[in-house]
């Protein structure tokens, strides 16, 4: 994230790139995954971390991922079931200019999807 930067061949973008650097940090994120088969079934399972990329840390930013899922495959068609669900904290802030600042709304999410696939063969 802290190596973003704008350019354009008629502006030099100084002042937000300067922003971005003082922002903004260098994050890991994490991906594991599995899938394991068994005859015409087959069994999925994940995880995912995601770093904070914000320099400041009460601005939160994390992100943890959970999947699970379940298949079953013949000759000419397939059906999939899969269950993610997402968690984060973040903390915005409407205003934040030329030192006037606005209290930080802390956004807390939790989105869960589940989906289901149907395919035919031919």
């Amino acid at each position: 994230y802290s190596s973003s930067r704008f350019d354009a061949p008629d502006y030099s973008f100084d002042a937000e790139n300067d922003d971005i650097d003082d922002f903004f940090q260098a994050t890991s994120n994490l991906r594991i995954g599995t899938e394991w088969k068994f005859m015409n079934f087959s069994f999925r399972g994940g995880l995912g971390f995601y770093g904070n990329p914000y320099k400041d840390n009460d601005s939160y930013g994390d992100k943890t991922m959970y999947a699970l899922g379940a298949g079953y495959r013949e000759r000419s068609f397939y059906f999939d079931v899969a269950w993610t669900y997402t968690k984060s904290d973040n903390q915005y802030t409407l205003y934040g200019y030329n030192n006037v600042f606005t209290n930080p709304a802390d956004i807390k999410n939790e989105i869960t999807n589940l989906v289901f696939t149907f395919g035919v063969r031919f």
